[in-house]
């Protein structure tokens, strides 16, 4: 893995499937991005495809422009990405574009199942207080203790949707055969376990089974 500190997906990205309040600070959900890509999506998908990934969305194509461009160029149009294969004025798709199947996957699936990733890590302090005393949750006297059934609905609601998202990237990858551009990624394994931010760790005055002794506030 290059650059650890990359994250694929940011708050804009994630806000059209999940509620997350658009004054979420970025550096704050950017933990949890980093997180989800380098353990949960790293523990599931061949990590040479990982890597590829990785450099693609690096690379970050630009809008197509009213221009020429040479074979081997990139650009995103209209919801999708490709690669021109001679040089061409036209606007993709057309002759002289082939789509960039990487980037896409990667559009298509990869970052809905990051946004889930990242949401079921964040998830516990989804509009909630973590204080030195625990975890709390605003109501009409303040804010209050959250019940561990709360907490449990607030991540299985997002568990159930990442589940969805993980299997069409599944299905997309088997499609395509472990295949894109023409390069043949290492074979996938959907037994690998998921990593997620154990419940336990936020009981009431502790994390990680450590006693916080700071106060940290993220709201809805």
């Amino acid at each position: 893995m290059n650059n650890q500190d990359f994250a694929w997906i940011a708050v804009p990205d994630v806000t059209p499937l999940f509620r997350l309040s658009i004054n979420t600070p970025e550096y704050e959900f950017k933990r949890e991005v980093i997180d989800a890509q380098q353990i949960d999506l790293f523990n599931l998908i061949d990590h040479t495809l990982y890597n590829a990934i990785d450099t693609a969305v690096k690379a970050n194509p630009a809008q197509w422009k009213q221009k020429s461009y040479n074979a081997g160029d990139k650009v995103f149009y209209d919801n999708a990405y490709y690669i021109a294969n001679t040089t061409t004025t036209n606007a993709p798709p057309s002759s002289g574009w082939d789509n960039y199947e990487l980037m896409n996957f990667y559009y298509l699936y990869v970052k809905k199942y990051l946004a889930g990733a990242a949401m079921v890590r964040y998830a516990p302090y989804l509009g909630l207080h973590l204080t030195q005393w625990g975890l709390e949750q605003y109501n009409q006297e303040g804010f209050g203790q959250v019940s561990d059934k709360r907490r449990g609905e607030i991540v299985n609601m997002i568990k159930s949707k990442t589940s969805v998202f993980q299997t069409k990237m599944f299905d997309a990858l088997s499609e395509a055969k472990n295949t894109f551009d023409g390069v043949v990624y290492g074979s996938t394994s959907c037994k690998s376990k998921r990593k997620t931010l154990p419940f336990a760790a936020l009981g009431a005055g502790k994390f990680n089974n450590q006693p916080l002794t700071h106060n940290r506030r993220e709201y809805l």
